[in-house]
């Protein structure tokens, strides 16, 4: 079931020099972010909104890297400016030091919006800067951890990528569904699928493909969150610390982390005692599953998928897959649709290579046993027995091939018998 918020836009807003277009174009992007990775949507809305959004222009004197507030249900972007003031906000009048950091470009107000509604879900500062919430991300886009938790909070999106809004003058092409692919390597060598989309222009389509990695999406989660916390080993005296059954890990950097036993893995936060509240108090990370508290060397130490062989897009719409001898298992691929304006649609689908003989030919049956007893007149002379030339044939039947033995004295003959 999708879960749907009403977002509220403050309609005075300042827009710090860009268009009101730009603003919210950016505002809208932030939250859609959300929608490419979980199962939830955002009606926009003029009033009675779950969520409210407007802005400031703050006068502080010192240096820091704030650019947004989450206040409760609102959340605020900021326009920094060095200089001696004060800012009056929700909770009274207070200093708050910033650095210049206006919102210049659409780009900002949507990574923005991102890091300050991830603050309403409840979430935490990541310690990754490659991680939309880290306090001060530059981040396009979530890191793999936080795409995780939005699928863990929201499900898993119903549509592989997200509806932007039509383009009063451009609309998004949209790619044919391409769905599961199965290769078996013992029939042919290589995969050729036919791409197809529609353009509501009616304009030029280009298609292109990225190889998203080899193996079960777990595994490369797991390689992903390997590198991304830099685990380096496991922490067995540490075991069960929290009460929780987990086992423990440590970091490059000393960082803790911990898995449950059923894989849920955290980043351990240092208010975070054992007992009832030991998991609450934690950071909890992403999914896997209990396979990675049985064996934790597949979280830390995770392998990195091996390249599979090649692909390539053909004569323009043909996408082939040619696997490497011997490769079989899960390959993940996405391929991308794209107009002349720049607006494109995307599907990441799975292709499962086997190598399965083929199954044993039907075997020949048995031959057909024959009366030796069968007395028959051909052409004036009688026969002691009749037996087909071939053992395919169930019965004496017109045109058979016979062999007509004849009584004792007499040569024996092949042909054809007509009854």
């Amino acid at each position: 079931m999708t879960t749907t918020y009403r977002i509220q836009i403050d309609p005075s807003a300042e827009t710090f020099g860009l268009t009101h277009q730009q603003l919210h174009e950016g505002i809208r992007e932030g939250f859609g972010l959300y929608a490419q990775y979980g199962n939830v949507a955002f009606e926009f809305v003029t009033s009675g909104g779950q969520v409210r959004v407007g802005t400031k222009e703050l006068w502080a004197g010192g240096v820091t890297h704030y650019r947004g507030e989450q206040v409760g249900n609102h959340l605020w972007l900021h326009s920094g400016h060095i200089g001696a003031g004060r800012h009056s906000g929700k909770n009274g009048p207070r200093n708050l030091p910033l650095d210049y950091r206006a919102i210049s470009s659409q780009s900002a107000a949507r990574q923005i919006i991102a890091h300050e509604f991830g603050h309403y879900l409840g979430w935490r500062h990541s310690g990754s800067t490659s991680c939309i919430m880290h306090s001060d991300s530059s981040a396009r886009d979530f890191c793999p951890s936080e795409q995780a938790r939005i699928r863990a909070r929201f499900g898993v999106p119903v549509t592989p990528t997200p509806t932007p809004e039509p383009d009063p003058v451009n609309q998004r092409p949209i790619l044919a569904a391409i769905g599961e692919q199965a290769l078996n390597m013992s029939e042919t060598p290589n995969l050729l699928l036919t791409l197809s989309a529609s353009d509501p222009e009616n304009g030029a389509l280009t298609f292109s493909v990225e190889y998203l990695g080899a193996g079960s999406d777990l595994e490369r989660l797991a390689y992903q969150l390997d590198k991304e916390h830099k685990l380096n080993g496991e922490a067995t005296q540490h075991e069960n610390w929290g009460g929780a059954e987990e086992k423990w890990f440590t970091s490059v950097d000393v960082q803790w982390y911990f898995i449950t036993p059923n894989g849920n893995f955290y980043h351990w936060q240092s208010e975070a005692r054992p007992g009832m509240e030991f998991l609450s108090k934690s950071e909890f990370i992403a999914p896997l599953n209990s396979d990675y508290h049985a064996t934790p060397i597949k979280l830390y130490d995770a392998a990195e998928a091996q390249p599979f062989g090649v692909y390539r897009i053909r004569d323009g719409n043909f996408l082939e897959i040619a696997p490497q001898v011997n490769f079989t298992g899960t390959i993940t691929m996405m391929v991308t649709v794209t107009d002349t304006g720049g607006l494109s649609d995307s599907e990441i689908f799975h292709v499962i290579v086997t190598s399965d003989p083929d199954p044993d030919p039907d075997p020949v049956p048995d031959p057909v046993e024959w009366a030796t007893d069968v007395r028959l007149v051909f052409r004036g002379q009688t026969f002691v027995r009749a037996e087909p030339i071939s053992a395919a044939s169930p019965h004496i039947a017109g045109n058979e091939g016979l062999r007509l033995i004849f009584g004792e004295g007499a040569s024996n003959l092949d042909g054809r018998f007509t009854p």
